[in-house]
């Protein structure tokens, strides 16, 4: 009982510290964090994991493997920003799960990320078609930026069962999510448009400057989309690597 006074006493001491500034928030996290008797045995990686795989049949495996993380610990991780430049994001990062990973573990504060699954999903919320995004689990498996470098042929005809596989979502076959129709860089319009079209410039391009290169229909539009998958078969999540966001400021 007096140890689990000590530790709470310390842990707000050391969470005061962090808002004034003296300590850094990281320092917090893998200290205090990992040293008690309820932390994220999986460290870092369980941000990987969405809210929805925290809660309902994955509640045994996320209390096991990341207690901290998901909210099943009696403390919290502090609502501080890991780095300090989040604001510097455009605001759509913080929803955009292919970023999904680096905003949760950087940038909670600056996300409005500060709650915990358990303290918005019920104890018997169990994610299933209906209720769990698209984004979860239709993505591209391949390094996200990777799979721009592929042109639009490579995504159908004899590539299209591999495209499916690794490429969904650059390739346009998740249903219902499309990749946005927005240049990444803010000064796309300054490049010669004839960058678009050339091939030693064309993928990068297509990663950073669909709307000013007009790269914004997909091959899979045309095509039926991915399955949804039985989400029954298996009480384990299954992450997936994010992106790192592009500050533009």
């Amino acid at each position: 009982m007096f140890q689990q006074v000590v530790v709470s006493f310390l842990f707000l001491r050391l969470s005061d510290l962090v808002e004034a500034g003296i300590l850094l928030p990281r320092f917090l996290d893998l200290t205090l964090g990992n040293s008690t008797d309820c932390h994220d045995k999986l460290g870092r990686d369980c941000f990987k994991y969405t809210d929805e795989q925290c809660v309902g049949k994955y509640a045994p495996w996320a209390k096991e493997h990341c207690a901290l993380r998901c909210g099943y610990c009696p403390h919290k991780l502090p609502c501080v920003d890991q780095i300090t430049y989040c604001d510097e994001y455009e605001e759509r990062f913080c929803t955009e799960e292919q970023y999904g990973e680096f905003m949760r573990e950087n940038c909670r504060r600056s996300c409005n990320l500060c709650r915990v699954p358990t303290e918005y999903f019920t104890s018997t919320t169990t994610p299933n078609i209906t209720t769990t995004a698209v984004s979860n689990w239709c993505f591209d498996n391949v390094t996200s930026a990777s799979c721009w470098y592929y042109g639009d042929n490579q995504c159908i005809g004899v590539y299209e069962s591999w495209a499916r596989k690794f490429c969904p979502y650059r390739c346009g076959y998740c249903p219902g999510s499309l990749p946005p129709c927005l240049d990444v860089l803010s000064y796309c319009d300054s490049f010669d448009r004839s960058l678009c079209t050339n091939s030693s410039y064309a993928a990068y391009m297509r990663v950073n400057c669909r709307k000013t290169c007009q790269f914004c229909s997909y091959p899979g539009e045309n095509l039926p989309p991915n399955n949804y998958p039985d989400l029954s078969a298996s009480p384990v999540p299954t992450s997936k690597s994010g992106e790192t966001p592009i500050s533009l400021g």
